[in-house]
């Protein structure tokens, strides 16, 4: 098993231990998450000032070792956070079940997991290609199927 959740939870273990002491994941906002759409528009700052300032945040998705997967730092910046998660929990939850994820490799070996939008690649088309790159569009939209073909070990999401 793997997770990570708000309030910190990197294993299973954190938490439960978090559900047991009935304690509150919910934090501020954080910063850099509003920063392109207040270099985008001067304007966009009023707009931000009647958001919700609280919420649920997943802490060091900004840190994902894109090199240990293969990945060029580019492509990374390009992938939805909820890609790189899945890298990452894929590999833990082998780990942790005591799997060498790199002896599975060319075994027919799945991991199948939701996906439940795809509103990071709709939001980094808007913010920085508007239109010019449509084959991007595709690309974004269709990583999930072969996401941790990164790793040589093809599981499919």
């Amino acid at each position: 098993m793997s997770c990570r959740t708000a309030g910190g939870n990197n294993n299973p273990e954190r938490l439960w231990q978090f559900l047991l002491e009935k304690k509150n994941g919910s934090g501020e906002v954080p910063s850099m998450r509003w920063e392109p759409w207040l270099r985008r528009d001067p304007r966009n700052a009023k707009v931000l000032e009647k958001t919700n300032h609280k919420g649920y945040f997943i802490n060091d998705l900004e840190n994902f070792d894109a090199a240990f997967f293969g990945i060029s730092p580019k492509e990374a910046e390009l992938m939805d956070p909820h890609q790189r998660l899945a890298l990452e929990l894929a590999w833990e939850a082998l780990e942790d079940s005591g799997i060498d994820p790199k002896g599975l490799a060319g075994s027919d070996t799945a991991v199948f997991m939701g996906v439940d939008s795809d509103d990071y690649s709709r939001w980094v088309t808007r913010l920085y290609f508007i239109s010019t790159k449509p084959a991007l569009w595709l690309r974004l939209t269709e990583i999930y199927t072969t996401l941790i073909c990164f790793t040589n070990l093809c599981l499919f999401i």
